[in-house]
């Protein structure tokens, strides 16, 4: 048995292991199944898939259900010939369906690295037959018009090579069904809800998988904290997060963390200072260990995985870090702080293309991470010009406020701002405000929420908003 095969084999078991792997595979082609067994399941699985979502119903198929499927596929022609292939089809596809049923669990690493060899596998065949045919026409018909045979080829293969899934129109249309009944059974249409419920309502539902929120601040504004806001809430709501931090220490940010959790075990939760300085009295150390134990137990915390890189380090290689932690925990959503700390992949010549670059990195990051992309929050930074302007208009920021204006504000689906002068900072308040949405109107002038930057928590003041 080659290789190849045996990747292939190596996706059906893990198919039928967890029918959901069908999602990872939604930009697969049966193509990319040489084996006809393998990929005979793989349509059977795939049609039981969509036939039940557009019936209203998001179904994944188990084993029992690719059972009924296959006589369906592979049903009487009528035409002697192709009904004996289709029964040799359908024995080879029992067959299979008994060796891989009984595989060890398929672990995600060993997944991802079979899909790849398939998706190899097929490009490599691809190329193969491609320069044969060029080679074949070239004894016929000579080297005129070669260049365009070439490139028709690299056409051809660019799309797979790239990862891309070019569709048309009349093939995916039915994928609009499919995605709206998965919104009906999962609550929000795949939303993440934030801390807030004002920000909740401004922006329809909050964050999502393939968004890039900006959390703009001026120094010391409260951009880190209120990020870590989102991001910590969406961790206690059963997401599996990550936070990229040039700007702390690792130090820095479990103690952030820590302080925030326990706003649920005492009111107004542990003091940062207290903690660092181990001057907390016998009651809050209790309260203390009562937090980090359920941050070690709680089942219904996500994993919150953290990590610092050096100034300057490329969104490319922090793109590889966060990739290597998908491979173990899935992510939904990541923090960056802050995106002027980071540097483009490849240097552009100048600060502002360097910022700009950064800047549709990040933006890729949030669309093409994994099967659905990533919640991206990056908190960027507010210039002192726009800082004093905005003192000027009352105290909120608009998008021309960004540094690095233009590719900041093309980039990102929403800029969430954080605004803090003295007079807030006495009565130990924070205001927040949308200034960009791209799928609503946003809030502008904003509203005010309670800070306790000393304790790590951005609270909101009840009966108060837009």
């Amino acid at each position: 048995m080659n290789d190849n095969r045996d990747a292939q084999v190596t996706i059906i078991a893990a198919l039928l292991q967890d029918p959901r792997k069908l999602i990872e595979l939604q930009h697969i082609e049966k193509a990319y199944f040489t084996d006809k067994a393998c990929r005979i399941i793989f349509l059977a699985a795939r049609r039981y898939h969509e036939r039940a979502a557009l019936k209203g119903r998001i179904r994944y198929a188990p084993l029992e259900a690719i059972e009924r499927e296959l006589p369906k596929l592979l049903s009487k022609t009528g035409d002697p010939k192709k009904d004996k292939a289709r029964r040799l089809a359908r024995k080879a596809a029992d067959n299979l369906l008994d060796e891989a049923s009984g595989f060890d669990v398929v672990g995600d690493h060993e997944f991802n690295d079979a899909l790849d060899l398939v998706i190899e596998g097929w490009l490599d065949g691809r190329t193969r037959d491609g320069l044969l045919t060029l080679a074949d026409d070239l004894e016929r018909r000579g080297s005129e018009g070669v260049h365009r045979r070439l490139q028709q080829l690299a056409a051809d293969l660019t799309p797979a090579m790239h990862g891309l899934a070019i569709e048309t129109l009349s093939d995916g249309a039915k994928q609009v069904i499919i995605d709206y009944e998965k919104a009906k059974t999962n609550k929000g249409g795949g939303k993440i809800e934030t801390f807030d419920p004002m920000l909740n309502k401004v922006t329809s539902g909050g964050g999502k998988k393939g968004r890039m929120w900006i959390v703009a601040a001026y120094a010391k504004g409260g951009k880190t904290q209120v990020a870590k806001e989102l991001i910590y809430y969406a961790a206690r709501s059963g997401l599996n997060v990550a936070i990229v931090t040039s700007e702390q220490t690792t130090s820095d940010v479990r103690l952030m963390l820590t302080c925030r959790h326990s706003h649920g075990f005492i009111s107004g939760g542990l003091s940062y200072n207290a903690i660092e300085e181990g001057r907390l009295d016998t009651k809050q150390e209790g309260i203390m260990r009562k937090v980090v134990q359920d941050l070690r137990t709680s089942p219904a915390m996500g994993k919150i995985h953290y990590f610092k890189t050096a100034h300057g380090t490329p969104i490319g290689e922090v793109r590889g870090l966060l990739e290597a932690i998908h491979q173990r925990t899935p992510l939904d959503a990541v923090m960056i702080d802050h995106t002027g700390l980071f540097s483009p992949t490849k240097r552009q010549g100048s600060n502002t293309a360097d910022a700009a670059a950064v800047m549709m990195e990040i933006k890729d990051l949030a669309l093409n991470f994994g099967t659905d992309g990533l919640w991206v929050i990056a908190c960027h930074q507010i210039s002192r010009d726009g800082y004093e302007k905005a003192e000027k208009r009352g105290g909120y920021y608009i998008p021309a406020d960004m540094a690095n204006t233009a590719e900041a504000e093309r980039s990102c689906d929403l800029m969430l701002y954080a605004y803090r002068d003295q007079e807030l900072a006495d009565i130990s308040e924070i205001r927040i405000g949308v200034a960009l949405d791209r799928y609503g109107p946003g809030e502008i002038k904003g509203w005010n929420l309670f800070e306790h930057f000393a304790h790590s928590a951005v609270i909101p003041i009840k009966g108060t908003g837009p």
